[in-house]
């Protein structure tokens, strides 16, 4: 970036690294794409260069999303919208989301791990896919 005379604040860098929770690849990818681009970074190109990613994979991910069943559809936007979930049986995460009974929703989460869109890190379930995961948060 030194380079191109760009500049990255602490503050921005720091935007993008929480956005996509510190996955080394997607900030690699963030970071590449504004090089590319050049000119001043900040927090609306960062959004407009990240929509720009997740659009690049639309067609994938409504292929993803559609290909899920309704309760594992409802769990995974449930899950995107909250980011990161302790736990997806809790009565208060059912009810702010109007998912179906607990048993339904254990049902959902046990496909969505075993298709690799959901995993437990550091105790809490989250998608996999940060970019599949912000264009849910989108729907």
């Amino acid at each position: 970036m030194e380079k191109k005379c760009m500049k990255l604040s602490e503050d921005v860098f720091g935007y993008v690294y929480d956005v996509v929770d510190g996955q080394t690849w997607y900030v690699q990818h963030i970071l590449n794409r504004l090089y590319d681009i050049g000119g001043e970074i900040d927090i609306r190109l960062i959004n407009d260069t990240i929509m720009a990613s997740v659009m690049e994979q639309e067609v994938a991910f409504l292929n993803y999303y559609e290909s899920l069943t309704y309760n594992q559809s409802q769990l995974l936007l449930a899950i995107a919208r909250d980011k990161s979930v302790e736990s997806v049986l809790s009565q208060d995460f059912i009810h702010r989301h109007s998912l179906p009974a607990s048993s339904s929703v254990s049902l959902a989460l046990k496909a969505l791990i075993e298709r690799e869109f959901v995993y437990k890190f550091n105790g809490k379930f989250i998608i996999y896919d940060r970019f599949f995961a912000i264009w849910l948060r989108n729907l």
